[in-house]
């Protein structure tokens, strides 16, 4: 039974955020495994995370006593005789060749999902790729830093003479520092690119381009997509501006666990609708409010294969002459999907600044910092420089 555990026990080291109670984290999942599976008894039962788990051999030895120990993750084991194992009374595996989908269906039913990692769509961590999308739909699209006094002189009168302008921007040059669980730190590297085409005076179209390197203790993986989006801006009276916008997604994730070669991919699709409301009389300062929803969801067909993020937000702009700004802003995110299994976390805080600095006609100069707070078992704090350009 040490070759089962270790197996799965494999994948759970890329530290998941998502149990059946807040009670079954990692910790609680290794022990409780460690403590049955090892020296368990024919057909008797014991308690894993809360669950009856029974462990049935065809014969009178445990089939995995014989199993060779050369082998590494992703590896298909075939056992000396057939096993059955049962989760609350409910056949889980019965056969003698143990398979990684074999392993994926014991842990999600104790509760303890371990594909549904901080990649997964329920979590609300940076490295999932639901964060990727509202993350980026938020900051880059919806509430980008605002423009100096000079931009936005420019921008009106292009807009009254109706022209129809290209924008290309390179933003989110991203290093960002993280932690999740107990000591599994990595880095996230990317960066966000993407062209926007204002159709109208209150219409423009977008694509955006994001990928990401993310480097855990336990994980390694890819991570890239498209996000389309229409925005419509709205004149309000005494200086109030309105935008609304919809965004349609596509990401995919190759995750290849530590000391593995075998990776794991994930196909994620979504969609949302976001606005803005903001007070802008050509002064210093810009106040801001937003709010944003988005859905995401993933191929993994698990009971956590799917998000439902609620965003709301303020930012204060404060123009430094005519070429920067320095801008704050702080956001309130929250999971309303409802789960048959609870993450850990459900709720955040985002908090961040940024600067830009205009030094030329078509060139913007920018560069901020973020950090999450809130989350149980995962820490952020990421950096980014970045540009515009308007053609």
């Amino acid at each position: 039974m040490k070759k089962f555990l270790s197996l799965a026990l494999g994948l759970s080291a890329s530290v998941c955020s998502y149990t059946a109670s807040a009670a079954c984290d990692a910790a609680t999942y290794a022990q409780e495994v460690q403590s049955t599976a090892i020296d368990s008894i024919n057909g008797i039962s014991y308690s894993v995370c809360g669950h009856d788990v029974e462990y049935i051999f065809s014969g009178s030895d445990n089939p995995f006593d014989f199993v060779s120990t050369s082998y590494q993750y992703g590896d298909d084991i075939l056992l000396s005789e057939v096993l059955t194992i049962k989760v609350d009374g409910e056949v889980i595996f019965e056969g003698d060749i143990i398979t990684t989908e074999d392993y994926q269906r014991f842990a999600e039913a104790i509760g303890f999902g371990f594909f549904q990692d901080n990649l997964g769509s329920a979590s609300l961590a940076s490295s999932s790729s639901s964060f990727r999308v509202s993350d980026t739909i938020y900051t880059q699209v919806v509430n980008p830093i605002t423009l100096s006094k000079s931009e936005k002189a420019k921008e009106e009168k292009a807009k009254e003479k109706n022209m129809r302008t290209m924008q290309f921007f390179m933003a989110d040059l991203k290093y960002e520092r993280a932690k999740q669980g107990g000591n599994d730190d990595g880095n996230i590297v990317g960066f966000t690119a993407g062209v926007s085409y204002d159709l109208s005076k209150n219409i423009s179209l977008g694509v955006v381009l994001p990928y990401d390197y993310i480097d855990f203790n336990s994980y390694q993986a890819h991570r890239t997509g498209l996000i389309g989006y229409v925005k419509h801006t709205l004149k309000l009276a005494h200086n109030f501006e309105l935008s609304n916008t919809l965004n349609t997604n596509y990401i995919f994730t190759s995750m290849t666990p530590t000391n593995s070669n075998q990776s794991i991919d994930r196909h994620t699709g979504g969609g949302g609708f976001s606005t803005r409301l903001s007070y802008d009389s050509k002064g210093a300062f810009v106040p801001a409010a937003i709010f944003s929803i988005q859905h995401n969801q993933d191929d993994s067909a698990t009971e956590l294969d799917n998000q439902t993020l609620v965003k709301l937000g303020s930012s204060l702009s404060y123009r430094i002459g005519d070429n920067a700004v320095i801008q704050v802003s702080g956001a309130w995110n929250k999971n309303i999907t409802e789960y048959s299994v609870n993450p850990v976390d459900d709720d955040f805080f985002d908090i961040g600044g940024e600067v830009s600095w205009k030094i030329s006609e078509e060139w913007q100069l920018k560069g901020g910092y973020k950090t999450m707070q809130g989350l149980k078992n995962y820490q952020s704090n990421s950096f980014y420089i970045g540009s515009t350009v308007a053609f």
